[in-house]
């Protein structure tokens, strides 16, 4: 990537990234000896694409240095990562079962404005599924304070920084070649279209722009941390930065903490650090979940509360409690081919009957396998006793052993198409007559 490349990339892009970070960039494709193979050889091969753990049921991703919207050489010489990469991570995390809670781990200047907006909003859109959490250890900024407020809470360590809400773009004029001329011509149709940066028109067209996004901006976090768009003007910093328990006053975050307290916490079954109650500025949130009003906490009035304030959740609920029907059942059944089951499952909820019949079916295909279908009926009895079922798997195949010279086994040929397998009754049977 030569210099000239390197600067275009910076100034075409609009930004929401922290001041002084954008200098630093602009500065490293400022540099005449600016190699990408040469960066990625300084990072020591430092791969940046795996950006998700797990700990403890909790899935950890990393959101570190400048955001883009993909992949490209300033992730080797600056760190960072993509709006792309991450959108996939989030998705991957809140989709898997045996993930109990997701952290956003961030430690970020900002970045490229573009695709932030879109993967907030899908985080955003997530509250509900599970806990989604942000934690700023280091940088919040800009761009990456966005993320953060998409995030069901925000929670900072106490020398932390977030804020810079607000968008900038950078031109850098470089003078031509020695000896050459460039000529640039726009079709008079477009008239708004190349202006110059220099002419009061450009600066007021751009000016326009970066307004448009900084209100889109303000509104999202104003919306994501249930404040007003003035409060968010005139509290959360003005463009600035404020950190730790400042910015917690000042409603920028929920709570002071740690990575490791909050990782705890969550993977533990708790919605919340346990540093919440003395660290949060206390504001009314419209996004945010309502207790249960109860006169009293007897079941009755429990169930009627419910009922009255969250019917769609209750109905939900008694729903999966419904066990199958007799015909529900009797279809589950012949559809699995094991009929027998049918009075069983009528006496279970439609998920745990499937997930029986899902047991049930692995048994059959494993026995048919060994050439024991004839034990699956045995076996099919006691298939929620493990302890039972075990025991009686060990003992038919003993007795298989023991009997395998005098019965005959599952072998198919010409004059015997159906598998015969091997019957209980026929063991003992044969065992009398020695």
């Amino acid at each position: 990537m030569s210099k000239s490349y390197a600067l275009e990339f910076l100034a075409t892009c609009q930004w929401a990234l922290e001041g002084e970070f954008l200098e630093r960039m602009a500065s490293v494709a400022m540099r005449e000896d600016f190699d990408p193979i040469g960066a990625l050889e300084a990072k020591n091969g430092r791969r940046v694409s795996q950006i998700t753990e797990m700990r403890d049921g909790v899935a950890i991703i990393h959101v570190n240095g400048v955001i883009s919207r993909y992949a490209n050489l300033f992730h080797a010489v600056c760190g960072g990562v993509s709006t792309e990469v991450l959108a996939k991570e989030f998705n991957a995390a809140i989709n898997e079962s045996s993930v109990k809670a997701v952290i956003l781990n961030v430690d970020s200047p900002g970045g490229e404005a573009s695709g932030i907006h879109e993967l907030s909003e899908m985080i955003h859109a997530s509250r509900g599924k599970k806990p989604v959490r942000a934690y700023v250890g280091g940088d919040g900024c800009s761009a990456a304070y966005w993320i953060a407020t998409a995030c069901d809470r925000v929670t900072m360590d106490a020398t932390a920084r977030v804020g810079s809400i607000g968008t900038v773009v950078s031109f850098v004029k470089r003078p031509d070649a020695e000896g050459s001329k460039r000529f640039e011509f726009v079709s008079s149709q477009s008239p708004n279209k190349r202006l110059d940066p220099e002419s009061e028109q450009g600066q007021t067209a751009i000016q326009t722009q970066l307004d448009a996004m900084a209100d889109v901006f303000i509104s999202r976090v104003a919306r994501n941390m249930g404040v007003t768009s003035d409060k968010v003007k005139s509290d959360f910093g003005q463009g600035g930065v404020k950190i730790g328990q400042q910015a917690v006053d000042a409603g920028m975050a929920h709570e002071l903490g740690s990575l490791e307290a909050l990782i705890a916490s969550l993977s533990n079954g708790k919605n919340q650090s346990t540093t919440a109650s003395r660290n949060t500025k206390t504001q009314h949130n419209p996004n945010a979940s309502h207790w249960l009003a109860l006169d009293d906490t007897s079941p009755e009035s429990i169930i009627n509360a419910l009922r009255e304030q969250y019917p769609d959740a209750l109905a939900s609920f008694e729903q999966q409690t419904e066990t199958l029907s007799a015909s529900a059942a009797l279809d589950m059944a012949e559809d699995a081919d094991i009929p027998m089951m049918a009075r069983k499952l009528s006496t279970m909820t439609e998920q745990s009957a499937s997930h029986l019949v899902q047991q049930a079916q692995s048994m059959r295909d494993v026995l048919a396998a060994s050439g024991m279908s004839g034990s699956f009926p045995t076996l099919l009895n006691h298939i929620e006793d493990p302890a039972r079922l075990v025991g009686i798997v060990i003992h038919e195949a003993r007795a298989y052993d023991d009997e395998s010279s005098d019965l005959e086994r599952q072998i198919s040929g010409m004059n015997d198409p159906i598998h015969r397998g091997y019957n209980q009754a026929d063991i003992y049977k044969r065992r009398k007559e020695r």
